[in-house]
């Protein structure tokens, strides 16, 4: 353990606008996320790299995903609707469904349909 190397040891790389889009377009093909937590990673790796651009970071981060939503990469119903569905299927109740959906950052209007199928899914559990 004494060869690894920590983050504050390594030179921080240039990371442009360009390359931040990568990574975005990157992480939203391999991951399911929200609106909110897009530019949450964004910022981090703005954070953990030189920022060479007169851009503010996080106005940047922003702006990629604004883009991302326009280009319907990240839609926050569809991902309550699957993250919904995977705590219920694991069997977690609705309180911590919706407490889940509230750190994610969906708004009401859109963990709503979610929410209430969880609910369903509870009661036909318990019923059954």
């Amino acid at each position: 353990m004494a060869n690894r190397r920590t983050p504050s040891d390594r030179s921080k790389r240039p990371l442009g606008a360009a390359r931040l889009d990568e990574l975005a377009l990157a992480y939203v093909a391999r991951f399911a996320t929200s609106r909110v937590k897009l530019p949450l990673y964004l910022s981090r790796k703005t954070r953990e790299s030189a920022w060479p651009d007169d851009v503010d970071a996080m106005t940047a981060c922003e702006a990629i995903a604004d883009r991302m939503e326009r280009l319907q990469f990240l839609d926050d119903r569809q991902y309550a609707a699957m993250r919904a569905g995977a705590m219920t299927r694991r069997g977690l109740g609705v309180r911590r469904v919706k407490a889940q959906l509230y750190v994610d950052g969906i708004a009401p209007e859109d963990s709503g349909e979610a929410i209430e199928t969880a609910e369903g899914a509870a009661i036909s559990a318990a019923v059954g």
